[in-house]
């Protein structure tokens, strides 16, 4: 079961994050992610161009009513 599992991670050794590289890490990211299987989609996206921004709505499926909403703001920035 899932604490075989567990103690299997911890006997393994996985060195910390902070000592392994950017390669590294992003490597193990996508072998965890790969493991995880497709996911259950639970929200309604739409993506809408208005005058030069481009909006993102995301909203719970079949939500029973209009629900509070939140607009966050994105400045940019290139990582």
């Amino acid at each position: 079961g899932i604490a075989e599992l567990v103690e299997k991670f911890i006997a393994a050794g996985r060195p910390s994050s902070r000592q392994q590289s950017i390669a590294q890490r992003r490597e193990g990211y996508i072998a965890s992610a790969v493991l995880a299987g497709e996911t259950e989609t639970r929200v309604d996206i739409q993506t809408i161009e208005l005058e030069g921004m481009t909006l993102r709505i995301v909203s719970p499926l079949n939500a029973p009513t209009l629900l509070p909403t939140i607009i966050y703001y994105y400045g940019g920035c290139f990582v």
